[in-house]
């Protein structure tokens, strides 16, 4: 005699509430999604992103698991859920599979999957008419059911045509077929909205993504009128680039942009409405009142979701609501965004709990990473070494789960990146830095001699002559490590100097250490052996703390000066053999030895930045603007409507 494990009452629940609550789990979903995926376009921390994450993941799960639930329980016999019911049900399903505007792909490496979309929906679609074709010919809920699959249909081409349309190969195939179309002509030079100038500038850089250049022409036209624009409103423009960038790569902002996608997405709308109208008429004497519940329920959901599509039309910030292409009504559209805003808020009350929020009302997080050696060794060297037996015993346990379980780089993200406000401050003083740059170039191999400059072109006057080896005898991810330390050096010991040119260079300093360490992928095309580099000069530091003890960073500093300069000439030239720790040394004493330190370090940041920005791979912008955004994406957007770039052919490639 067997018994079961789980007990019948659990049995007899699942049974009647299966079906029923994977349908609603599966809307609950798409409204999460709904209104919390354009949060990652504003903040980089990790527990929103793996909320989005985790609801985006267990949508399409959840929609293919009640299509088998269904399937499994038309089947049987006796089923809890009328088939005409479920057979209803089951074009929700392609609907919610269908997605929201606000999110289709999750990473740049989703679009590329758009040909498993499309299987997926030739599948799903022959397994619905299977439910379906089941429930004739006594089906009473033929034509509702009709007008629902017809917009589950539209919402699910749509997304594989967004997919598609977003994908790296085909922005390069259309951008191949724009060059063949025709000579350029001469463009006017823009003006209208701002929204409108960043459409047309963004329409002519996004093959930067793709690693392709625009033309002379397209690059004249960029230089003149962004030359001659201030830096707020440059930013301002660039910003509303990058939202079009968020908005073609992660939404289905292409699909629906179009006069087609308007037509259909009408047309799912209109089937919605007309799916309430007649199942609200139908007759429905004989189904549970419950299923009728989750049936209007369904209804409404979808409805809402179309609306906030159409209303909201993916990108707020920058679309002119008085010029939308669907005509709504001014006062609809901000009675919506105000709704918006306080469902917002409400959402961000947990997230203010966890020390997230509040996040801000911009189109990115506005705020720059920073990530610091010296502090970095300093605490997890106090943490591993200091404490009772029991708590260094855990801590090694932790440390050797996190590195056999590869989320070592995670833990120490979440432990140590801290984050800098943006401030316009900063933003005018790399403007200024790029726009004295920019000037003065009037051939392209001027323009690439600045972009290939990694802090050289800061160091070129005589008095400053010596401090060109450490910038040109290093490879540069040893650079950014040298210079790096010596900065902190500098900032810990020496408590005097140029308040705003010193607070640049502490930032610049730990915002290029994090996209060093915290940001392999965009980095790893200049700096390849950056991670060893970085472990090496954090085992010489830990070393150096067993020895010392220091009380905290600003006495780890002066003692890595003592340690590092007291048996070498102060003007040695830093060669690839020596540690970093000696390079910065080295380095910190020759700058302490200058009065303008601060303009010094702050100038060859900013070189240090906009070689990174030049030089690292084009498609990790892409990526990041779905993470809260980067300064650095702004600074690369910059140099392009500077010209200050490798290569600007006179005319687009040719396949």
């Amino acid at each position: 005699m067997s018994s079961n494990v789980i007990p019948l009452s659990l049995q007899h629940l699942w049974r009647a509430w299966n079906i029923r609550g994977f349908m609603l789990l599966s809307l609950s979903l798409q409204l999460l999604l709904a209104l919390t995926a354009p949060l990652r376009r504003r903040t980089s921390n990790k527990l929103v992103i793996l909320l989005v994450w985790s609801a985006f993941i267990l949508s399409d799960w959840a929609a293919i698991f009640a299509f088998g639930l269904i399937s499994n329980a038309q089947r049987g016999e006796n089923p809890v859920v009328d088939d005409n019911i479920m057979a209803f049900w089951s074009a929700f399903l392609l609907v919610h599979l269908g997605g929201t505007d606000s999110i289709t792909a999750f990473s740049l490496e989703d679009n590329a999957l758009w040909l498993r979309h499309l299987v997926g929906l030739a599948v799903q679609v022959a397994v619905f008419f299977y439910i379906f074709l089941n429930t004739l010919p006594g089906n009473i809920l033929v034509l509702p059911t009709a007008f629902i699959f017809v917009a589950g249909v539209n919402k699910y081409a749509e997304r594989t045509r967004a997919l598609y349309l977003a994908s790296l190969e085909n922005l390069k195939k259309s951008i191949f077929q724009l060059s063949t179309s025709g000579p350029e002509s001469d463009e006017p030079h823009p003006s209208g909205e701002d929204q409108v100038i960043a459409e047309r500038f963004f329409r002519t850089f996004k093959g930067l993504v793709v690693d392709i250049m625009p033309s002379y022409t397209e690059r004249s036209m960029s230089r003149d009128f962004f030359l001659g624009r201030p830096s707020n409103q440059t930013f301002k423009l660039i910003s509303l680039e990058l939202s079009l960038m968020y908005g073609v790569f992660y939404t289905k902002f292409l699909a629906v942009s179009s006069r087609w996608g308007m037509c259909t997405r009408t047309m799912a709308f209109c089937s919605s409405i007309t799916a309430l109208v007649l199942f609200s008429l139908a007759d429905k004497g004989n189904f549970n009142r419950i299923d009728v519940g989750v049936s209007y329920t369904l209804l409404v959901g979808v409805i809402l979701l179309d609306m906030d599509s159409a209303i909201i039309q993916l990108e707020p910030d920058w679309v002119n609501p008085a010029e939308s292409n669907w005509g709504y009504c001014s006062s609809i559209q901000s009675f919506i965004f105000v709704l918006l805003g306080i469902v917002t808020a409400i959402l961000e009350i947990p997230l203010c709990v966890c020390g997230v929020g509040p996040l801000p009302d911009k189109p990115w997080s506005e705020t720059v990473g920073a990530f610091n050696l010296l502090d970095y060794c300093f605490k997890e060297s106090q943490r591993t070494s200091e404490g009772g037996k029991l708590r260094r015993a855990w801590n090694s346990l932790f440390d050797f789960v996190t590195e056999k379980f590869g989320i070592k780089d995670l833990v120490d993200e979440l432990r140590y990146k801290a984050q800098n406000n943006h401030e316009s401050d900063l933003w005018d003083y790399i403007f200024d830095k790029l726009h004295d740059k920019a000037v003065p170039i009037d051939n392209p191999g001027k323009a690439k001699e600045v972009s290939e400059a990694k802090g050289e072109l800061a160091l070129q006057k005589p008095d400053l002559m010596e401090l060109t080896h450490y910038v040109t005898d290093l490879e540069f991810d040893e650079e950014i490590l040298t210079w790096h330390v010596a900065t902190e050096i500098c900032h810990q010991v020496d408590g005097v100097g140029n308040g705003s040119k010193k607070k640049f260079s502490k930032v610049l300093s730990d915002y290029m250490l994090y996209l060093l360490v915290m940001q392999q992928k965009m980095t790893s095309a200049i700096a390849d052996i950056g991670q060893i580099r970085f472990r090496d000069s954090c085992s010489e530091v830990r070393a150096l703390w067993k020895i010392s003890k220091p009380k905290d960073v600003k006495e780890l500093c002066e003692k890595i000066l003592e340690e590092t300069t007291s048996h070498e000439p102060a003007h040695e030239a830093p060669t690839a053999g020596k540690s970093v720790l000696h390079n910065a040394g080295q380095l910190a004493k020759i700058l302490r030895q200058s009065n303008n330190k601060w303009e010094i370090m702050s100038t060859v940041w900013v070189e240090i930045l906009s070689y990174t920005a030049n030089h690292c791979r084009p498609d990790s912008h892409a990526r990041l603007v779905c993470e809260g955004g980067e300064l650095i994406s702004f600074i690369w957007l910059l140099m392009a409507h500077f010209g200050i770039g490798p290569r600007f052919p006179k005319h687009r490639p040719v396949r």
